[in-house]
């Protein structure tokens, strides 16, 4: 018997084992590990500013000298640029035009700017309690959408508004167009399916997640990434489903197995309902190479390049690590920047970060 061959194979594998062990990612083809490197930004608010500070963060959306923040808190939108200095603010609690009662997302167009103390792009609001949608413009009173149904999420097409209803009341994507006026077509639905105890037909997706969010990769097509499973579609304006992806590395690699069983014993023993698990998603912004970046409650970036499929996640914290609720970040809120990086924002803590991925080009 060759014991050195036998020796030599142990030692092999051993190594293997080890690496492996390190580096999570060793043998998946497509999947890279890499960091985000997160630094606090300074917002300077005005000293005639009433309320210099935000409550609770709602989203953020890049304009051409900074971002527009959504403070959901003190219903309003705040203009910053690069450094953190306040350059506008926009909105307040209320019914009226331009008012806000809850809102929840933001969107911004920036095909036309302006200086001073008009809006520097369209600025686009989601407002749920208010049953509408919200534009905020340079040159023009603010336009109000209105909307049947509750809505998850939306994005902007060149031409119009495309908005995500909840799963719960058909699972369909509608249509708006930027002056108010409804379109008659809708997109969808997306996998239609009866399921008992609900009223009509409704998503597939309500057996399993809770929440669509949406980006419009152009006029053609949608990405939608599901709350609560690691799954995004890229969805033709036809409700065709040209593309699936199923998200895997770093945290949700982890505990997919997990996740799915439960899931299934939880879909058997309710009567086709779940329930969030973790990790979920929290938002979704495109990157200027078209890639989908995720922000995931575990301390986590995911990102997916939906030309080729590549996929890489960003960790900015260890959550195993922490065990004080309070120290925990939850950048729950991204947006791309104009220069290179991102703007993140915590919105329990009500805090904004720069933020770069590392490894990108």
């Amino acid at each position: 018997m060759n014991y050195k061959f036998i020796n030599l194979l142990v030692f092999l594998f051993v190594h293997i084992i080890l690496i492996a062990s390190v580096n999570p990612a060793f043998g998946q083809e497509n999947y890279h590990a890499q960091d985000a490197v997160v630094e606090p930004l300074e917002v300077r608010f005005p000293d005639t500013v009433e309320n210099p500070f935000f409550h609770k963060i709602g989203g953020i959306a890049p304009t051409p000298t900074g971002w527009a923040v959504l403070d959901t808190g003190n219903h309003r939108v705040v203009h910053i640029n690069q450094q953190g200095n306040v350059l506008g603010i926009y909105g307040c609690e209320g019914e009226g035009p331009g008012e806000f009662v809850n809102p929840t997302q933001i969107r911004t167009r920036t095909s036309r700017t302006t200086e001073g103390q008009a809006p520097p792009a369209d600025i686009w609001v989601l407002d749920n309690d208010a049953r509408r949608i919200t534009g905020l413009h340079a040159d023009a009173t603010p336009t109000s959408i209105t909307i049947p149904t509750y809505v998850d999420s939306f994005c902007l097409q060149d031409n119009q508004i495309v908005a995500s209803s909840n799963p719960f009341n058909g699972g369909l994507f509608d249509l708006y167009n930027f002056d108010g006026t409804v379109e008659e077509t809708e997109i969808g639905p997306v996998d239609t399916v009866a399921v008992e105890g609900y009223r009509g037909p409704v998503s597939l997706a309500v057996r399993a997640e809770n929440k669509v969010y949406i980006e419009c990769l152009n006029d053609e097509y949608i990405l939608a990434a599901y709350e609560n499973r690691p799954l995004v579609r890229k969805i033709s304006t036809n409700g065709t489903i040209m593309d699936e992806w199923r998200l895997e590395g770093g945290i949700l690699s982890a505990v997919a197995e997990r996740r799915d069983e439960w899931i299934a014993r939880n879909l058997e023993e309710s009567g086709g309902q779940a329930y969030p698990t973790v990790p979920i998603v929290k938002s979704t912004t495109l990157l200027d190479d078209g890639s989908l970046l995720i922000a995931l409650t575990s301390g986590q970036f995911h990102r997916l390049n939906p030309s080729t499929g590549e996929q890489s996640w960003y960790t900015y914290q260890d959550v195993r690590n922490l065990r004080d609720d309070e120290e925990m970040m939850y950048l729950h809120y991204i947006s791309p920047s104009k220069e290179d990086g991102l703007l993140t924002a915590d919105p329990r803590h009500a805090l904004l970060y720069t933020t770069t991925l590392q490894g990108n080009q």
